[in-house]
């Protein structure tokens, strides 16, 4: 198939690229090139993948019981993930950290654990020291 060489090698289809003698390449190695990149992209997506696989297996026993994999087998499996998959998890686990702090604040507001700052505020608010916000 002789066409436009990049989609040829998107397609998997050497035939129309100069690189494997089916003369339509004309920028010369951009076929194999773009070929290889593809190939890495695949085989670091199915070495995510395999991570993934390999962290869920270490969940389940197998008895069926549920055995969560440990500190260093987690530590582990966060070294071997894409940057993007870091950053995705990194965001993730920040808003879990935020999700926490929110509802340690409500249940310590609601059971009176903070009312010594509403107090403290409202002393310095008598004494002229709180300005406006």
């Amino acid at each position: 198939m002789i066409g436009n060489p990049e989609d040829a090698a998107m397609r998997g289809d050497l035939a129309g690229c100069a690189s494997a003698g089916g003369g339509g390449c004309v920028a010369g190695n951009v076929c194999l090139r773009r070929l290889k990149k593809n190939i890495k992209a695949t085989f670091d997506a199915l070495y995510r993948l395999n991570q993934s696989i390999y962290c869920l297996t270490n969940i389940i026993s197998v008895a069926g019981q549920l055995v969560m994999p440990t500190v260093e087998e987690i530590k582990s499996a966060i070294s071997a993930l894409s940057k993007e998959d870091y950053i995705h998890l990194r965001e993730w686990l920040s808003e879990k950290d935020w999700e926490q702090w929110d509802k340690e604040i409500e249940g310590d507001s609601a059971s009176g654990k903070l009312d010594f700052l509403m107090e403290e505020a409202a002393a310095e608010k008598n004494r002229g020291r709180l300005g406006k916000l």
